[in-house]
């Protein structure tokens, strides 16, 4: 029998939510967010309630800078801290990354991005 865990939202992943939506509507895309979190709902939460593997490790990913070698060395005492047996997964959208942390009974989510979140706003900094 699979045990189904519990999904809980941090403040930060609440966050990223708040700003994804301002995101969605400077850009116009309000219905894409809206389908995104329903996404969220009917079939993310599910799937990891079910299946908490089912993202790629996070910590397997190669650092290529310093401050991403340093942020990993953050993550990983803060990592230190929980209970053994905690993961640190990425789930891969269409257009967003889900960063979530498993535990034996509980699923968090930790973070969530769009891809185009990832990027500059180059004209800004040269605005008068």
């Amino acid at each position: 029998m699979t045990v189904l865990r519990r999904i809980e939202a941090t403040d930060n992943y609440r966050s990223n939510l708040r700003q994804l939506e301002d995101f969605c509507r400077r850009n116009g895309t309000l219905v894409q967010h809206r389908d995104m979190l329903a996404g969220i709902k009917m079939t993310v939460a599910p799937n990891l309630r079910r299946f908490p593997a089912l993202g790629r490790f996070f910590l397997q990913r190669e650092p290529y800078s310093i401050e991403a070698l340093n942020g990993l060395d953050r993550l990983m005492a803060q990592l230190a801290l929980h209970p053994k047996g905690t993961e640190i997964r990425e789930y891969v959208l269409a257009e967003h990354v889900i960063l979530y942390a498993t535990t034996a009974n509980t699923v968090y989510l930790l973070a969530i991005k769009h891809h185009k979140q990832l990027s500059f706003d180059f004209l800004s900094f040269w605005t008068p």
